[in-house]
Parts: C-alpha cells; sequence; structure tokens
C-alpha cells in the first residue's frame, strides 16, 4: 500500500480496504446515502485521525476518526480545504470549538450515536455542508455559532439541553427545523434563516432576542410548547412571517420588536398566560389581520407596551367574552378594531357600540333582573333564570359574571341562554346533564357551575358549537352522546375527564381541536367517523388507556402530539394521504 508520506494520505485507488468501510458506515448511517452519491466519487483521499496525527491528515478529502477517540480538540482541523466526508465513531465525549471552523468544501458529516457536546463555532463557515445526520445525538450542549454560516445546510433536529447564541445564523438554506429540546431559543438561534419555512417545536422556555430575525419565508410554526417568553428580535425581526397559528399555551412575554416589520403576517394567537407585550412588539405587520385572544388573556395582568401594534391598520382582535375594561380601554385609546363572540360584529373606532363601554360602572335593570356592567363588560347578573335578553350597552360578558350572581330570592338558576347560546349549563338530574333543545352554541367555559357532578351528557340535535374548555376536568363524566349536526369541539373541551371509557366522533365535525381529549387517562377505545379530516395537536395525549383506535378515509391530518404517551396503543391504520406531524406517537406502542 502506497502512502503520501509528506501529508500522511491514504489514497484512493490504493486504499480499497478503507474506503469500503467508509461506504459501510455511511450505508449504515445515513439512509440517504447510496454508493454512486456524486460527493463520494469525488474523493480521491482518505486517512484515519487516531487522536494524535492531526497535522498529517490535513489534507485529506475525507476523514475517518478512530473508534477510540473521544475527543476533538479546539481548531484541530479549521480551515482545511481539501476536507469533504467526515465519518465520526459511535461515541465520542466532545468535538472543540472550531475544530472544523472553515471547511468550506466538507459537505456530508456522520454523527456519532452518542455524544456530549459540539464546541462554539465548531462547524462554523462549512458553506457547502449540506447534511448532518443524526444532530440530536448531541446530549449536553451545541456551542455559540456551532453552525453559522453554513449556508447549504437543509433540515436540522435538536435534542441538546443547551444551545449558544447564533447556533444557526445565516444558514439560508435552513427550510426546516424540528427543536425537540426543552433549552430556551437563543438569542439571533437563527436570524437570516431565508429559507426557514417549518418550524416544530417541544418544550422552550425562552425565546431569545432576534431568534427569528429576517427569516423571510416563515410560514409554519408548530408546537406543543411550553414557553415563558419571546425576547426582542431587533428592527429587522421575521419579515415576511407568515401564517403563525399560535405561540405557546403557557407564553407569559412577548419581548420588545419582537415581531415588528413583519410584513406578511396575516393571523396570530396570544397565548393563554401572556402577561406582557414589549413596546412595538408587532409594530409595522402590515397585512396583520387577526389576533385571536384566548379565554385567559386579561388585560388586568396584560402589561401593554407602547405601539404595541402600530401602523397594523388592518387588524381586528377576535375574541370571546373574557376581557377586563381595561383592554377594551387600550383598544379605544389607540384605534383599534374589535370582534366579540362567533357571531358579534366587528366594533371599529367611532363607533357608537365601543364608545359606549367608556361609561364606566353602572346597573342597568330589566324585567329578567339587574345587570351590573363595568365600561361595557357585564360583571354579574342577579335576576330570572332560563332565556334572557342582554340589554343595550353590554359588549361582552365577564368569564365569572353568572357564577358571581344569583337567582330570585338568592336561589340558583336552572340554567341561563341568551338566544341559541347556552351560558350557564342546567344542573344534572340523577347525574345526568339534558342541554336543553334549541340551543346551537355552548358558552360556558371549564366546567360551569354544574359540572361537578354530571356523569352522563345528553346533546340535542341542532347543537353546533361546543366551546373551549365547556366541560374541562369533569372528573365523574362517563358518557357523552354527540348530535349529528356538531360542527365543532373546542380546545381543551373534554381534557383530564378521567371517567370516558369510550367516545364514538360524529363525522359532522371536520376537525378536533388542540387537546380536546388530552388527559383522558380511562378512555379505552375511540371509534371517528366519516367526515373528520384533521385532528389538532395533543388531542388524545395523555390518553394512558387508550388501546383502540378507528380512523376514517376523510382524515388529511394528523398533527403534532396528538396521541403521545398512549403507551396502551399498540397499532393503528392510516390512510396512504395521512399527513403527520411531530412526534404524534411519541410514547406510545406504535411504530
Amino acid at each position: 500500500m502506497e502512502n503520501n508520506k509528506s501529508y500522511g494520505i491514504i489514497t484512493y485507488e490504493l486504499s480499497q480496504v478503507l474506503i469500503s468501510r467508509i461506504e459501510e458506515k455511511l450505508r449504515q448511517e445515513m439512509r440517504l446515502y447510496h454508493p454512486t452519491d456524486a460527493r463520494f466519487k469525488k474523493v480521491k483521499s482518505a486517512a484515519v485521525y487516531d487522536g494524535s496525527n492531526a497535522e498529517s491528515c490535513r489534507k485529506v478529502q475525507c476523514l475517518v476518526v478512530d473508534d477510540s477517540v473521544r475527543s476533538i480538540e479546539a481548531g484541530a482541523f479549521a480551515d482545511c480545504g481539501e476536507l469533504r466526508m467526515l465519518v465520526l465513531p459511535a461515541e465520542m465525549d466532545e468535538i472543540g470549538s472550531c475544530a472544523f471552523a472553515n471547511c468550506e468544501n466538507l459537505s456530508l458529516v456522520v454523527m456519532p450515536k452518542r455524544i456530549n457536546s459540539l464546541g462554539e463555532r465548531c462547524f462554523y463557515g462549512c458553506s457547502e455542508l449540506d447534511c448532518v445526520n443524526r444532530l440530536d445525538a448531541v446530549s449536553e450542549s451545541i456551542g455559540a455559532e456551532a453552525f453559522a454560516n453554513c449556508t447549504s445546510l437543509e433540515a436540522v433536529t435538536v435534542s441538546a439541553k443547551q444551545l449558544g447564541e447564533a447556533v444557526f445564523e445565516n444558514c439560508s438554506s435552513l427550510c426546516t427545523v424540528r427543536y425537540e429540546t426543552s433549552a430556551d431559543v437563543p438569542c439571533r438561534a437563527f436570524k437570516n434563516c431565508i429559507n426557514l419555512s417549518e418550524i416544530y417545536f417541544s418544550y422552550p422556555e425562552n425565546i431569545g432576542d432576534e431568534a427569528f430575525d429576517g427569516c423571510v419565508l416563515l410560514a409554519e410554526y408548530t408546537n406543543a410548547i411550553h414557553a415563558d417568553g419571546v425576547g426582542a428580535s431587533g428592527e429587522r425581526a421575521g419579515v415576511d412571517i407568515e401564517d403563525v397559528e399560535f405561540l405557546p399555551y403557557t407564553i407569559e412575554t412577548i419581548g420588545r420588536h419582537a415581531f415588528r416589520n413583519c410584513k406578511a403576517l396575516v393571523a396570530f394567537e396570544l397565548p393563554d398566560h401572556l402577561r406582557e407585550l414589549g413596546d412595538g412588539a408587532f409594530e409595522g405587520c402590515e397585512a396583520l389581520e387577526v389576533i385571536e385572544l384566548s379565554c385567559w388573556v386579561k388585560a388586568n395582568d396584560l402589561d401593554l407596551g407602547k405601539g404595541v401594534f402600530a401602523g397594523c391598520n388592518k387588524l381586528v382582535f377576535h375574541c370571546e367574552a373574557e376581557l377586563s375594561p381595561a383592554f377594551i380601554e387600550y383598544v379605544i385609546e389607540n384605534g383599534l378594531s374589535i370582534k366579540i363572540g362567533e357571531g358579534g360584529e366587528v366594533l371599529r373606532p367611532g363607533d357608537e357600540a365601543l364608545a359606549a363601554v367608556r361609561i364606566g360602572e353602572q346597573v342597568i335593570e330589566t324585567p329578567h333582573g339587574k345587570f351590573y356592567v363595568e365600561s361595557g363588560i357585564l360583571q354579574k347578573y342577579v335576576g330570572r333564570g332560563g332565556s334572557i335578553e342582554l340589554p343595550d350597552g353590554i359588549i361582552a360578558v365577564s368569564f365569572d359574571a353568572y357564577r358571581r350572581g344569583q337567582g330570585e330570592e338568592g336561589k340558583r338558576w336552572e340554567y341561563i341562554a341568551i338566544g341559541d347560546e347556552l351560558i350557564e349549563y342546567p344542573k344534572p338530574r340523577f347525574g345526568v346533564m339534558t342541554i336543553p333543545a334549541g340551543v346551537r352554541h355552548l358558552k360556558s367555559r371549564y366546567g360551569g357551575t354544574n359540572c361537578a357532578d354530571i356523569m352522563r351528557l345528553i346533546l340535542p340535535e341542532g347543537l353546533e358549537t361546543i366551546c373551549e374548555g365547556a366541560f374541562n376536568g369533569s372528573e365523574k363524566l362517563r358518557e357523552i352522546s354527540f348530535p349529528s349536526t356538531l360542527k365543532q369541539i373546542g380546545r381543551y373541551s373534554f381534557e383530564d375527564c378521567t371517567g370516558l371509557r369510550h367516545l364514538r366522533i360524529p363525522g359532522s365535525l371536520e376537525r378536533l381541536d388542540h387537546m380536546c381529549f388530552c388527559g383522558c387517562e380511562n378512555l379505552e377505545s375511540v371509534e371517528i367517523c366519516e367526515g373528520v379530516r384533521y385532528l389538532g395537536k395533543s388531542a388524545f395525549a395523555n390518553c394512558y388507556s387508550l388501546s383502540r383506535v378507528s380512523l376514517p378515509d376523510s382524515l388529511e391530518f394528523i398533527d403534532n402530539y396528538a396521541f403521545q404517551n398512549c403507551g396502551e396503543l399498540k397499532e393503528i391504520n392510516l390512510g396512504d394521504k395521512v399527513g403527520i406531524g411531530a412526534m404524534v406517537f411519541n410514547g406510545s406502542g406504535v411504530k
């Protein structure tokens, strides 16, 4: 075997044993690799790095790191312009900072099955690097700028416990990110990733400053996330981000200028526990038309900065009734528009109905009873039950308005309905709750007054919607009769209904919303009828006893974590055209 002694290189032509070893490893480790891969055919030299011969390997085109090597020292192969392929051993402790920085022709890296950390700038500036398999094998940390300026990198999966700043900054070809870690999304993590279009999040706690600054094509932001903050992102933050469905439901802060000048952002949902919106958070979002306000967003707890929605001239807030007078006041003062309720009218600046809420506290008496109103929001009702009419001057109903109220002579009412909307549920009789005929919409959130002892729920034909959290936490509920007219089951509607055993979902629903049956830990079987097209995020997550699921041919997409932690679910029949989100069957028996 001939060696080039000056560089310690074993030539391609005379090293068939080593080349065969590399090919076999690539076949084993990377399904996408094929022996006729053009990049492999270009390799004319290869060598084995044993931990002590870095200098002699610096001109090699294919580098195989010996199985005995546990770490690669800082800068060991920086600026190796000839290196094209890197094959690492099955287990390593770390790759040092700048170890392969500016290896401008390096295009393929076979990662270890287990590795603790990647140092700062370890692959910085590897502009031809388009494939790093098993990046999720890094368990502890990926250093700052580790893959910054890797302009050919197309997709990554991250599981490390800690990430450094600007870890993927300027990865201009990066299209898809799976962020399967609870680590913070650091400052400038994906800044100027101009082709980034999909992000699948797990459970990070913070999104740092400028994390998505300049992500001009970001169109899908999907998660089952547990987060506490979104940092400021700077002047050019996320220009042209589109169709962000929702942020983490427990997120608490959106920082200063976090989404400023996101010119193509059309719709946004503010998370349940949001407490702070920083100055100019959505400034200059010219195309922003809709912001959904969850039922838990209360302006009493929401610190609104200056110019949060400046320049959002098309914006309309869509919300139900859980708003404080302070938020309504903010809407008026800033010349914004708001739509309250499913069929409510859009109230725009200058409308009398919107201006009327500035009256302050008042008591409105009608033949039905007394309505205690503050700034247009019904705070308490005292009067008779049954069907009532809201008097003029009330544009919304507080979440606890009827729970704080009472019937005539101090008695509780049987139920309260406004038109075809049931606001306060009837009291169960012998464990059975029967919703009155003629009701089309259930509007009482999170159990209502009468849901603690419900065992059977009878819903009438003609019912169309069940609101968010409607029977959440009704632990004794064992049986539900869904009507054939039902069109929507809101998020969290039957979450933690631990008494449920069997469900039959009618085909009149096209979709099941996020977490609608999450945490029904004794649920054993689910039949979803023909017509349903979409299963929402975490729809049946943590249904530990679920073992049988029947899916319809109409189903088109199962979103992230839909059956996560369904340990008894061993198999499920999916149609050929069903799309699958991230970690749908994570923690289940389905492979």
